[in-house]
C-alpha cells in the first residue's frame, strides 16, 4: 500500500511537471529525494529527457534566428538590386543602397567612402543611419560619418574586404572607438566597389552586436558589392560612351561650320563658337 501510494504520489509529480514543460517551463524539473527504485530511475529519465528538450527548443530558437536574419538579408540584396537597375547615376546609387541597407534593419548604419586622388584621406560619398543618430552623426567631424578611415583605407590598400566584429576590443577602432560606442555600433566591416580591378569607393557597414559578421553573411556582402562594382562600371562606360558621342557630333557640326565659311577667320570663329555652344563657356574663352 505505502510503495503504491509513493507510486501514485510520483507518478502525479511527473504528471505536474509535464504539464508545466507543455506550457512553456522548459527549466521544470522533479525533485529526486534518495532511493535507487525504479520510482528515482523514472525522476532522472524524465529530467534527462526535459534537458534535452530544452537544448533542442533552444537550438531551434536559434535555427529560426538565423533564418529570419538571412531572410532579411537576401532581401536587403533583392532591393539593392533593384536599385541597380533603377538608379543611373553612382551618387543616387549609393544613397538608396545605404538606406536600404539601414531602413530594412540589418544595420545602424552604412555608408560609401573614397580614397581621394593622390591621397590617403578618405571621403564619405553616402550614408545612411537609424533616425535617432542623424543628429548625433552631424554633430562629428567628416572622419567620424565613417567610424576611422582605417576601415575604408585598408580595405582600399588590400583590394578586399575589411572585419572588425568587436569595436570596443580591436585595437584598430581605437581612433573612433569612443564615437562608434556612443552611437551603439559594436560590430564595422568595409567592401571594396571595383571598377576594371580598381577599388573606388568601399560600401560599409556597422552593426549594433559584436561579432556581427560571420563567413556567411561577408559572403552575401562580398557578392553584393560585386553587384554594385558591376553597375558603377557600366555606368561608367556609358558615361565614356556618351562623351565620345558628344565629341564626334562636336567635332563633325564644327568641320561642317568651318568648310561653309567665307574665309579662315570666319571658318575659326564658327569652330570656337560651336566648342563654346557646346561646353557652356562663354565666347571669347576659348581660343585657337
Amino acid at each position: 500500500v505505502i510503495y503504491a501510494r509513493k507510486l501514485t504520489l510520483s507518478l502525479a509529480k511527473v504528471s505536474n511537471a509535464a504539464s508545466r514543460i507543455a506550457g512553456g517551463d522548459l527549466d521544470e524539473r522533479i525533485k529526486i529525494t534518495g532511493g535507487k527504485d525504479e520510482i528515482a530511475e523514472l525522476g532522472q529519465n524524465f529530467n534527462r529527457m526535459a534537458t534535452k528538450l530544452k537544448e533542442s527548443f533552444g537550438t531551434l530558437k536559434e535555427r529560426e534566428e538565423r533564418l529570419f536574419l538571412l531572410n532579411r538579408f537576401y532581401s536587403v540584396l533583392t532591393k539593392i538590386n533593384e536599385a541597380l537597375i533603377r538608379e543611373t547615376a553612382p551618387e543616387r546609387l549609393y544613397k538608396e543602397a545605404c538606406r536600404i541597407a539601414v531602413t530594412e534593419g540589418l544595420f545602424r548604419m552604412a555608408s560609401v567612402a573614397a580614397a581621394l586622388p593622390g591621397s590617403r584621406k578618405i571621403k564619405t560619398l553616402a550614408y545612411h543611419c537609424v533616425e535617432e543618430d542623424f543628429e548625433k552623426i552631424a554633430a562629428l567631424p567628416e572622419e567620424g560619418v565613417i567610424m576611422g578611415q582605417w576601415l575604408s583605407e585598408t580595405a582600399v590598400l588590400q583590394n578586399s574586404h575589411n572585419i572588425c566584429n568587436d569595436m570596443a576590443t580591436d585595437p584598430r577602432a581605437l581612433p573612433c572607438r569612443v564615437a562608434a560606442l556612443g552611437l551603439g555600433y559594436r560590430s564595422a566591416a568595409a567592401f571594396p566597389i571595383r571598377v576594371q580591378d580598381r577599388v573606388v569607393a568601399t560600401f560599409n557597414f556597422f552593426a549594433g552586436e559584436p561579432n556581427y559578421f560571420d563567413e556567411e553573411k561577408i559572403s552575401l556582402l562580398d557578392r553584393l558589392a560585386g553587384d554594385i562594382s558591376y553597375a558603377i562600371e557600366f555606368m561608367e562606360q556609358e558615361r565614356l560612351r556618351k562623351q565620345a558621342e558628344e565629341e564626334v557630333r562636336l567635332l563633325q557640326s564644327a568641320a561642317v561650320s568651318a568648310a561653309e565659311a567665307e574665309d579662315m577667320k570666319s571658318a575659326i570663329h564658327a569652330t570656337l563658337k560651336k566648342i563654346c555652344d557646346s561646353s557652356g563657356w562663354a565666347y571669347g574663352e576659348a581660343w585657337m
